[in-house]
């Protein structure tokens, strides 16, 4: 009778304690990137949560992050794109108390720094790879000296992201020479115009020493992507880096050098967010943290045809592709 009663204690408390598991939402794309920081998510999480993972399509409209989030209750969201992080926004304006107070972690989303200012419900991991960190990190590679850095930016988004890289990398003795591409207006259209005209001709300047590209999907679209940013680093010296790794890739012939995140690291940078967050910090308390850890992606190709000299020594946590 005692061994009986011990096991209907036991089933109740196992009960109890699965019911009162506080819940993870995961509103996400499907591509391999996601599947990886999920992936890395869930094993540090470890049964701490109960975790919900949806996958939201591209033409994914508000009602399904609703409709979702109500049939499921959950204590937390983990938003990884700008869809679902501007689904939670919006969601935190309705009208309820517990869609109000819904809190989120964002991660694998461009320009969260400034998608989520003055937000008290969100914190974030960022997820471009600092200008800082990519343009330091190609310079300690190399031979050359890297002393005159140019960049295309839209002021209406990125203005405090080259702020920040001009007063560091001036510490480093680093010109940052920033052209805003919305100088000719916002549109898509009109951003093209100005790469269109200023690109390749800004390319010829003899103190020139390097090109960082912001990873943007207006500065890089269909339209300009071929013509202008890859036509430009195949007909001319200057190496180009950036934060996407396919963007370095041999085949590609785009770029010498690219920074990019650690999918599987930054899973783990999130759940340490996660863990914050429901041990009682608050959003705005943590704020939009700077990625910790980076894929470092060397094209040898493109090295080679921008005439640059590897500092072998330095190479050790540099992947070098096209061999």
């Amino acid at each position: 009778m005692k061994n009986t009663l011990h096991i209907l204690l036991f089933i109740m408390l196992a009960s109890t304690l699965s019911v009162s598991a506080e819940k993870l939402l995961i509103f996400r794309q499907g591509s391999a990137n996601f599947e990886e920081v999920v992936k890395a998510v869930k094993a540090e999480i470890d049964g701490e949560l109960d975790i919900v993972d949806h996958v939201l399509s591209k033409d994914a409209k508000y009602k399904e992050f609703v409709d979702k989030t109500r049939a499921e209750k959950p204590d937390l969201l983990l938003l990884l794109d700008n869809k679902a992080v501007n689904f939670a926004k919006k969601f935190n304006q309705e009208k309820d108390d517990y869609a109000k107070n819904l809190k989120g972690v964002a991660a694998m989303g461009l320009n969260l720094r400034k998608e989520l200012e003055g937000n008290k419900n969100i914190c974030a991991v960022e997820y471009e790879v600092p200008a800082y960190t990519m343009i330091t990190g190609f310079r300690y590679m190399v031979k050359t000296d890297i002393k005159n850095v140019l960049v295309f930016y839209r002021k209406s988004e990125q203005q405090a992201v080259i702020d920040n890289a001009t007063k560091l990398l001036s510490k480093e003795g680093i010109t940052l020479k920033a052209m805003n591409a919305e100088e000719y207006g916002e549109s898509d259209e009109q951003v093209n115009f100005f790469l269109q005209r200023n690109v390749m001709r800004e390319m010829y300047h003899s103190d020139t020493d390097l090109v960082w590209v912001i990873s943007d999907s207006v500065l890089l679209n269909n339209d300009n992507f071929a013509e202008v940013w890859v036509n430009a680093a195949r007909k001319n010296k200057k190496p180009f880096i950036a934060g996407i790794k396919t963007f370095a890739s041999p085949d590609m012939q785009f770029c010498a050098y690219a920074a990019s995140p650690n999918h599987t690291d930054l899973g783990s940078q999130v759940a340490e967010m996660i863990f914050a967050v429901i041990d009682g910090s608050t959003p705005e308390e943590i704020g939009v943290e700077y990625i910790l850890s980076v894929e470092k992606n060397a094209n040898l190709k493109k090295v080679a045809s921008n005439k640059l000299e590897l500092n072998e020594e330095r190479m050790q946590d540099v992947k070098v592709l096209g061999k």
